[in-house]
């Protein structure tokens, strides 16, 4: 089956896709702008077997003026089964440092819905308790 830290490679390849087919993945890197992952969280619901081919389906859920939250799905393609799913807190940046997306992105704000905002939150603790077991 495909190694569990595979599913994240690919995701991550889904952004620079998803990136590129906003338009701005080039233009941001000419400026020294990079989409960083901060928090991730990966349910893994099947297995994929080798080569057996799958999609990967990356969206936006919302963002603000520091984080972008992005939600992928990994599905296989025979039977349109979801294998993995994950949620991603990323942000944008510049030799080092953060830079505010709503600028950078030529964007307002997009808030998030309730189920949205109740997703971030489970987000939140399950990261703040992940902090605390690394500190024990």
């Amino acid at each position: 089956h495909m190694n569990h830290a595979r599913y994240l490679a690919v995701m991550e390849l889904g952004r620079w896709h998803m990136m590129s087919r906003l338009g701005i993945l080039w233009p941001m890197a000419r400026r020294g702008v990079f989409l960083v992952a901060a928090g991730q969280q990966i349910v893994y619901k099947a297995q994929l077997r080798p080569f057996q081919k799958y999609s990967v389906v990356s969206r936006v859920v919302c963002w603000d003026q520091k984080w972008i939250y992005i939600l992928h799905d990994i599905k296989r393609l025979n039977d349109d089964a979801l294998v993995a799913t994950a949620f991603l807190r990323c942000t944008f940046l510049r030799k080092g440092k953060r830079v505010d997306i709503t600028e950078e992105v030529g964007v307002c704000e997009r808030s998030p819905t309730s189920d949205e905002l109740d997703l971030i939150n489970s987000f939140d603790s399950s990261q703040s308790a992940a902090r605390k077991l690394a500190n024990i």
